[in-house]
């Protein structure tokens, strides 16, 4: 670096250096903050496109979900519709089953009205009988054979209500109604 002589004796290199240093200095910041500048917006561009994919995960998730929730309505739709077809099909089983017995219910007590009905005609026809006899035998023969025919008409009277109370009656099975979603053969009781 060359040297300049002033008048005082001394010397001063050229180019000044207090003239250089703050020109150094001013450069040197001009240069950071140009490089800051440039980080910056390269940092801004970095964060632009993470937000993006981040917005793009997020709408991905958004369809996703809104696929999800959309196949879950449709099928609880279906099975919603399976379950009313079963109880629908559970409940005809079951009326066709009410009124099965309610049939043979009827025949039941038409078969013990009949059967009541003949022993009241028997025992009228047994008390006509024990009329006749009475007029035409003595009063304590009579007596006796009406307290004899009286006993075997309760008897028979007993009998007969017995064996019609204690008769063996159809089995009738009653399944259960099949489970919802589930078809199967529909029960039908025994006769």
């Amino acid at each position: 670096m060359p040297m300049d002589r002033n008048n005082e004796g001394g010397s001063r290199p050229v180019p000044d250096p207090p003239l250089l240093t703050p020109q150094a200095l001013e450069r040197e910041v001009a240069a950071l903050k140009s490089l800051f500048a440039e980080q910056l917006v390269a940092l801004r561009e970095l964060l632009l496109e993470m937000f993006k994919g981040v917005d793009k995960q997020f709408a991905a998730r958004d369809v996703a979900v809104n696929a999800a929730f959309q196949a879950a309505k449709e099928a609880v739709g279906e099975q919603n519709k399976s379950s009313a077809a079963a109880i629908a099909k559970s409940e005809n089983a079951t009326t066709d089953q009410i009124k099965q017995i309610g049939t043979q219910i009827t025949s039941n007590t038409k078969t013990t009205d009949d059967k009541i009905d003949d022993l009241k005609a028997r025992l009228g026809t047994v008390e006509g009988l024990l009329r006749g006899v009475d007029r035409s035998e003595h009063r304590s023969d009579r007596s006796n054979q009406m307290w004899i025919g009286i006993i075997g008409i309760a008897v028979g009277a007993i009998i007969a209500i017995a064996a019609i109370v204690f008769r063996p009656s159809p089995q009738i099975t009653v399944e259960p109604a099949p489970v919802a979603g589930t078809f199967g053969a529909v029960p039908i009781p025994n006769k």
